[in-house]
């Protein structure tokens, strides 16, 4: 979290003729999760669990010549999807919702980007509920097109990864897991400040 803040001041300190703005918009996002579990006596299983989610995501910008930053909080939840493993069924829920901070340079209408994502994840298994704190990185190809002088309507997709590693002392398992989203919105600029 410090890092996002730091990162998004600095960038207010160098910026020239900066924009800033509020930014909301939805997302479809593919969670992809390939896992290894380890337990005593046996060999390691090999599992592989996708679930997909709607979601949207709202907050604000700032854009100088050719640079843009952004920062978002997101939320998403993700379908009931049953999950099979070992010729047991179980029922899964997922969602998380966090804070997202997008920096890249800016091409007239095309905005690649790096991302940092800090959220938090709620996993359901049948009648067990985990939390966890969680950091992903990875990095997207946003399209920018101007609705008006100070409106502009948005496009992208991205891509992060983060792995997981549990164990509870009878069953270890190691995950690496990716996120995918499609999404689109709406930027307003709110002030322009010249230097």
């Amino acid at each position: 979290m410090r890092l996002i803040l730091l990162t998004f001041a600095m960038s207010i300190i160098i910026g020239c003729s900066t924009q800033y703005g509020v930014h909301l918009g939805a997302q479809q996002t593919q969670y992809e999760e390939l896992g290894t579990i380890y337990s005593s006596g046996s060999f390691p299983i090999i599992s592989k669990y996708r679930n997909s989610a709607k979601g949207f995501h709202i907050g604000f910008y700032e854009e100088i010549d050719y640079f843009l930053t952004k920062l978002s909080y997101f939320s998403n939840s993700y379908e009931d999807k049953p999950f099979s493993l070992g010729g047991t069924t179980f029922q899964t829920s997922l969602s998380d919702q966090g804070l997202e901070i997008n920096i890249g340079p800016k091409f007239a209408w095309f905005y690649p980007y790096f991302l940092y994502r800090s959220h938090t994840s709620e996993y359901q298994i049948d009648d067990s509920t985990t939390k966890s704190k969680v950091n992903s990185y990875g990095g997207g190809v946003e399209l920018r097109f101007d609705l008006s002088d100070r409106a502009k309507i948005y496009g992208g997709v991205n891509v992060s990864y983060r792995d997981s590693d549990v164990d509870n002392g009878v069953v270890r398992t190691n995950s690496d897991i990716t996120y995918t989203s499609l999404y689109l919105g709406l930027s307003f600029e709110i002030f322009k400040i010249e230097r």
